[in-house]
């Protein structure tokens, strides 16, 4: 019996934890979206005026690193999703491109694919 409650217990909080992802993580992208242009008024003012210039080169610095990983990630994606789906397909398997463009899907992070 104790075995049973944990179990339900379990799966219990793995469903609020996936309810909750799916509904919190729209809503907090959408009020960043919405004070962006606020939040960073307010970390700019934070910074010393003296380094205001050598911040912001380095703020851009690291977008222009971060979209490029993003990009290189997104085509990487893209190719082994058309790789794994085109030899899936020639093996004669059921569903491969759907398994083959889900796999290259989750190549996204690394460790994940």
């Amino acid at each position: 019996l104790s075995t049973v409650f944990t179990s339900i217990w379990s799966s219990g909080v793995a469903l609020v934890s996936v309810v909750s992802l799916f509904v919190v993580t729209p809503v907090v992208a959408f009020y960043m979206l919405l004070d962006w242009d606020r939040m960073v008024a307010v970390v700019d003012s934070w910074v010393p005026r003296d380094y205001v210039e050598t911040v912001r080169a380095l703020a851009r610095d690291i977008n222009t690193a971060t979209a490029g990983f993003v990009r290189g990630q997104g085509t990487l994606c893209l190719v082994l999703g058309v790789m794994y789906a085109t030899g899936l397909t020639f093996t004669g398997l059921n569903f491969a491109i759907l398994i083959g463009f889900f796999a290259g899907l989750i190549s996204f992070i690394p460790y994940v694919g």
